[in-house]
């Protein structure tokens, strides 16, 4: 399954988080996926793949996005 082309065929506001400094999927194919799909990129550095999600800055932008979402 490719992300970009599910991605694509999305219509909703998808929020996009990644680290600069993950090992395990590169920055770039976060940006790509940002940037092919409109998403909204929310970047870190330093939380790697792992902690991110534990992050309290991580934690506040899924808040003010979900805040912000609208439902169609």
């Amino acid at each position: 399954m490719s992300t970009v082309t599910f991605l694509q065929a999305f219509h909703g506001q998808i929020l996009v988080i990644h680290d600069h400094k993950d090992r395990v999927v590169p920055y770039s194919d976060a940006k790509t996926v940002a940037d092919l799909s409109v998403a909204r990129l929310f970047s870190t550095t330093g939380q790697g793949h792992g902690r991110i999600l534990h992050a309290n800055e991580v934690v506040e932008e899924i808040a003010n996005f979900l805040n912000t979402c609208t439902i169609r």
